[in-house]
Order: structure tokens, then C-alpha cells, then sequence
């Protein structure tokens, strides 16, 4: 298994668990999300945003695809619950990873099975909320 391999496993496992720390390492400083609807923002905003609109949330498989040694495609089914707002969803997805050497510069969520768009919602938030902070 390629290096850049367990590095995207590690960081899809962070996402889910919320430590981020665990994997800074792996990811560019520089690395950006590409949503759905095409807005880009910081990796690692992305993932702290990701993980505070949905407090409970777990991978219920994932495939990983290599393209080639720097491109690999995820796809996978999420189950998300907010017991808060009384909001439950299944949902698969499918999300380009892109490296530059070691370092995954990239993510392009390219689908994603709901209209859940992190990047929506924290581009609302913050039109509404203008000192909406973490």
C-alpha cells in the first residue's frame, strides 16, 4: 500500500473523529476543499465546520480508488444524526484527493447524495451571523 494511500485513509478517518491534529502533518498548509457547488475554502476550516454542523456522524464504508500515485477518488455512505435539531440523513459521497509530492494539497467533493454543502452553510452563516465564529 502506497504511502499516499494510508495518508487518505488517515485523513478521512480524522474528518469522522475530528482529530485533525493527528494528521496536519499529511496536509499542505495551503490545501483547499472544493465543495459541491464550487466554493473552496481551507482544509482545515472545512473539517473543524464539518464537524460542528454535524456532532454525530460515521462512515458506513468507504472505497478508495487510485487514479494514479497522486490522485485518488473516495467514495463512501455517510449516516449523520443531530438529535438537536432532529435531523438524521444517509448519504453517499464521492470526494477527489489530490497530492503534490506527500502532502494532499486538495480535496474536490465532486458529490455529495444530499444538499448538505458545508461550504453553503458557512458562507450563510456568516451573511447572517457577520461575527459567526467556530
Amino acid at each position: 500500500m502506497s504511502e499516499n494511500r494510508t495518508s487518505v485513509e488517515s485523513v478521512f478517518a480524522a474528518i469522522i473523529t475530528g482529530n485533525v491534529d493527528d494528521v496536519k502533518h499529511m496536509i499542505a498548509d495551503n490545501a483547499m476543499v472544493k465543495t459541491v457547488l464550487g466554493r473552496e475554502m481551507p482544509i482545515f476550516e472545512w473539517m473543524a465546520y464539518f464537524n460542528k454542523l454535524l456532532p454525530e456522524y460515521e462512515f458506513n464504508g468507504a472505497e478508495i480508488e487510485e487514479l494514479n500515485e497522486l490522485s485518488y477518488l473516495v467514495r463512501y455512505k455517510i449516516h449523520a444524526v443531530d438529535n438537536a435539531r432532529k435531523y438524521r440523513s444517509d448519504f453517499v459521497g464521492c470526494t477527489k484527493v489530490d497530492f503534490n509530492g506527500k502532502l494532499i494539497t486538495k480535496l474536490e467533493i465532486i458529490s455529495a447524495g444530499s444538499n448538505l454543502d458545508i461550504g453553503h452553510l458557512i458562507t450563510r452563516n456568516r451573511e447572517i451571523f457577520p461575527d459567526f465564529k467556530l
